[in-house]
Parts: structure tokens; C-alpha cells; sequence
């Protein structure tokens, strides 16, 4: 795998772990490494939809155990 894309990925999996030291060593290492601003941009916006569905499933969850519990 490319360097470019092994920290695009990184810079995805930072942002999702909500790492901000790994979020500014990944931008720079990820622009060193030749990706674009569109490209960076990319990461952050599929990083923010995946961030978006787990809390829509757990919220899923979370009405779930509110339904049982009142019961």
C-alpha cells in the first residue's frame, strides 16, 4: 500500500478515535506523502459519516433498553 494511503487511513482512524496529536501528525505525514487538500477533506467527511452512523445505531440501542426497561 502506497504511503499516501496508509496515512489517509490513519488520518481517518485518528479523527474517529478523536486523537488530535494523531490528527495533526497524520494531516502533515498525509501531505508530505502527496495527498491533496480534497483528498484530506475526503477522510475527515467518510470519518464523520462513520462517526454519524455509530451513534444512530446507539441510539438504536439506547431506545431499545428504554423500551424493555419500561416494560
Amino acid at each position: 500500500m502506497p504511503l499516501k494511503t496508509k496515512e489517509l487511513v490513519a488520518l481517518g482512524i485518528a479523527h474517529i478515535t478523536q486523537c488530535p496529536w494523531c490528527i495533526e501528525a497524520h494531516v502533515a505525514r498525509a501531505a508530505k506523502a502527496g495527498a491533496t487538500d480534497q483528498e484530506i477533506g475526503e477522510v475527515i467527511f467518510v470519518a464523520m459519516a462513520m462517526a454519524a452512523g455509530a451513534a444512530w445505531s446507539h441510539g438504536g440501542l439506547a431506545l431499545q433498553c428504554l423500551e424493555e426497561h419500561q416494560a
